[in-house]
């Protein structure tokens, strides 16, 4: 995004009973697609093997999660939403008011312990959606 190819960027962890997984969107030139990915699963492969957050970034992540989390669940069919899923997926539904101090006690080993684990670009499965051919 900051190099201009893409028009947008986002990530989105997918959380249900039996299996997760880490969602990275992308719009960008279908000419850039190429470039986009290489990008993203280099990033993910420095996330996994090289460099861990500074202190700084992660409580700037972490206070940006939060804040996104309360903005969002300022509507109550939000809340319900949330309240109902963490419940459904067994964690019960305290699980969400107690998030946002969780979190504050997530620590850059936790970080660098769970990407070596779950981070694999090689396994990685990727979809491209773009314009039919003129």
């Amino acid at each position: 995004e900051e190099k201009g190819w893409a028009y947008s960027v986002g990530s989105s962890l997918v959380v249900n009973r039996d299996a997760n997984w880490l969602v990275i969107g992308m719009g960008v030139k279908p000419e850039n697609i190429d470039t986009a990915i290489s990008i993203v699963v280099k990033e993910i492969e420095k996330i996994k093997d090289t460099v861990p957050p500074t202190k700084k970034e992660l409580k700037k992540a972490i206070n940006g999660l939060v804040g996104e989390r309360l903005r969002y669940r300022q509507r109550a069919i939000n809340q319900a939403h949330f309240l109902g899923r963490y419940e459904a997926l067994g964690m019960g539904y305290q699980y969400d008011l107690r998030f946002s101090e969780l979190i504050k006690d997530l620590r850059i080993e936790d970080m660098v312990r769970v990407a070596k684990k779950y981070l694999h670009p090689h396994k990685l499965v990727i979809v491209v959606v773009r314009p039919p051919k003129p």
